[in-house]
């Protein structure tokens, strides 16, 4: 090799570290915002429950929390003292069965970390926004979570409860998409 094509290598090898070092540290800053972001949220969404909670109730061995709210909605809350939120809108909307079967599915995501490998996409996403396959992933895990934890669901409390509150709540439109929670009380069903 001449002396010009060992320089020259030497300067594209050059210019490839600086990318590689520098598309790090894009990363490191936008994961470590990402993660931040999401444990801050969790954090105060488990104080706020403890605070504005009207009962507090153990279902199935897990701390249930039930606030006001006329929209029926349950989440799972994640952290040293992890708590299941439930909605007034959703304690109405539900037969007690259902609502069983709804705390298991949350209890799945406290239990099985699924707010980490959610947020694991979400990260992902974040650094690489420009691509359709980091958003494809993010939705997929999130399809995918749910699944996960209907199935935990209908074995701790019956595949025909999980799947009659899913319908309850496609009907009372508490769904972003209530032909998903159809989709996946229909699921259900056909397992059982």
């Amino acid at each position: 090799l001449s002396g010009f094509e060992i320089a020259l290598a030497s300067v594209f090898a050059s210019a490839g570290l600086i990318a590689m070092f520098g598309w790090g540290f894009i990363v490191t800053r936008r994961s470590g915002r990402a993660f931040a972001d999401g444990r801050r949220a969790n954090d105060e969404l488990r104080d706020a429950a403890r605070v504005l909670s009207y009962r507090d109730e153990r279902i199935g061995g897990t701390l249930v929390r039930f606030v006001d709210s006329p929209a029926p909605h349950a989440l799972a809350a994640a952290g040293p003292s992890p708590v299941v939120i439930v909605s007034s809108g959703l304690a109405e909307l539900l037969m007690r069965d259902q609502l069983e079967a709804v705390v298991a599915h949350e209890r799945c995501h406290l239990v099985r970390f699924h707010a980490l490998a959610q947020r694991l996409a979400e990260v992902n996403e974040a650094c690489l926004p420009r691509y359709t396959g980091a958003r494809n992933l993010s939705r997929a895990t999130a399809l995918l979570i749910e699944l996960i934890a209907d199935d935990a669901g209908a074995r701790q409390a019956g595949a025909d409860a999980l799947a009659g509150a899913l319908q309850a709540l496609a009907g009372a439109g508490a769904g972003a998409d209530d032909s998903v929670l159809v989709e996946r009380a229909r699921r259900l069903r056909a397992r059982a």
